[in-house]
């Protein structure tokens, strides 16, 4: 199916019938036409000749073009101008030779580097078409500084995401092929600059830090960085600053407070989802189940809306689990074990859960199924995760035993042995809810039941969270 067939079929039918009544106003030809509602109206992937290839091009240029003049058709005219708006001002300006007044249109506040460069070499070409030689020199340093400053982002941004790699295939460096990679990482020439100075180039420079010291199993460290001051104009810090006391076990308290900094932040979608990430995970492990199953269905409608993070999907099983919703939580562990089966560790912890899920709801026939599936892939992948060889001895021996009391308790002991050796995977182990699942049994409980027992926090305090989180996910 192709990417146009597939948008279409993604729009809501309000969306389709604006979209097709325009097309109506504004295209020409039946076959366009045809070919728009052909697309819109049949799931099955169609196969086009050249001359319809030739009008879904088109159709699609329609599209995107019907977008951007409707963006621009409801900016208003009384705020702050888009940088198309002011490098299309500075070049009827400069076209009707009023050169001066163009560069002085161009002169403007700050921006995104992007758009800084868009405005930057509209400038170039004014000042170059004027024969300002001195004054084209200076923008071209302009550009050349910008374009630097690009670079560190787009470096510091490739370390990010090599150490989330790290988390997510590795569980931090602890085997051999994961030294390797982070002694690669240390290598990288952004280490090597100094930490910069202006709070837009330090703030990011700090997360990188803290997100680091995450991969070394060193949270309280990385907690400690977050409280630099101003920080909280920073919101993704404020959010992995939250991350690093949940695995602290910090009170909930301290949450609050951090959130009403968060207040005075505009989110962006991806920081309302890690947001939303932050707050599940707060749930999961601070509040009771009995206080889940009457707010479960009411936090529904944010992660709905930002599943898309296999992160919240995780939580988001181990939260149906809690509220004893067995048959969802297999359903989305499936789902989600399938999605991230290329990123080891976080497929070892999916798949994990999913196992004492069927061992907590009793589905026997589907245990023994995924038990040989996982018993193979923990062979394959031991010289990659440092848990595997010892997960698949102490799976092994506790289905033997069919988790008797006194094996129960010696494997945890042997388990909490081995984590205190890994530091970041013991934090990651720790955010689940594995670590409540072992002492449930070692009580000879089920996991609700052993939770209810538990108070980390009131209703009062989660209530309190929920509604400093509610105008922020919205």
């Amino acid at each position: 199916m192709g990417r146009l067939q597939r948008y279409l079929r993604k729009l809501t039918d309000k969306e389709w019938t604006e979209l097709y009544a325009a097309a109506h106003q504004e295209l020409r030809g039946e076959k366009m036409l045809n070919l728009l509602h052909r697309l819109r109206s049949t799931g099955i992937p169609q196969t086009l000749t050249p001359s319809e290839k030739e009008l879904a091009k088109r159709l699609e240029r329609w599209i995107w073009k019907r977008a951007y003049l409707s963006e621009h058709q409801l900016h208003p005219i009384y705020s702050s101008p888009p940088t198309e708006w002011i490098r299309k001002g500075a070049l009827l300006y400069h076209n009707k030779g009023l050169s001066e007044e163009a560069l002085s249109l161009l002169q403007s506040e700050s921006r995104s580097p992007l758009q800084t460069l868009v405005v930057l070499f509209t400038r170039l070409r004014i000042e170059i078409e004027q024969g300002l030689n001195k004054e084209s020199l200076s923008t071209l340093r302009e550009i050349s500084c910008i374009a630097e400053k690009i670079k560190e982002f787009a470096e510091r941004e490739e370390l990010q995401i090599y150490l989330w790699r790290l988390l997510r295939d590795y569980g931090g460096a602890h085997t051999e092929v994961g030294r390797r990679f982070l002694r690669r990482l240390e290598k990288h020439p952004y280490w090597q600059r100094p930490a910069p100075e202006e709070p837009n180039e330090l703030f990011p420079h700090i997360n990188l830090r803290m997100l680091y010291l995450l991969t070394q199993g060193s949270p309280g460290e990385a907690y400690q960085l977050s409280l630099y001051p101003s920080i909280q104009n920073y919101p993704t810090i404020l959010l992995n600053r939250w991350i690093c006391a949940i695995m602290l076990r910090h009170p909930l308290a301290e949450y609050l407070s951090s959130l009403s900094t968060l207040h005075k932040s505009r989110l962006s979608e991806q920081e309302k989802a890690i947001l939303l990430n932050r707050l599940l995970l707060t749930l999961l492990l601070y509040s009771s189940p009995s206080y889940l199953s009457q707010r479960l269905d009411e936090i529904e409608r944010w992660y709905l809306r930002y599943a898309s993070l296999p992160e919240n999907q995780f939580v988001w099983v181990q939260l149906l689990w809690l509220g004893e919703r067995y048959k969802e939580a297999i359903q989305l562990s499936e789902r989600l074990m399938e999605r991230v089966k290329e990123k080891r560790f976080a497929y070892l912890q999916a798949a994990l859960i999913l196992l004492l899920i069927y061992t907590e709801s009793q589905r026997w026939h589907e245990l023994i199924r995924h038990l040989r599936h996982l018993l193979k892939w923990l062979r394959d992948t031991q010289n990659v995760l440092a848990s595997a060889s010892l997960l698949s001895r102490i799976i092994k021996k506790l289905y033997q035993a069919r988790l008797r009391h006194k094996v129960l308790s010696a494997v945890a002991n042997e388990w909490h042995q081995h984590l205190s050796s890994f530091p970041a995977e013991r934090y990651f182990w720790e955010i689940t809810l594995l670590p409540d699942w072992i002492e449930a049994h070692i009580k000879q409980q089920k996991l609700s039941e052993y939770r209810q027992t538990v108070s980390r926090s009131s209703s009062a305090e989660i209530e309190a969270l929920l509604r400093q989180v509610a105008p922020l996910l919205s």
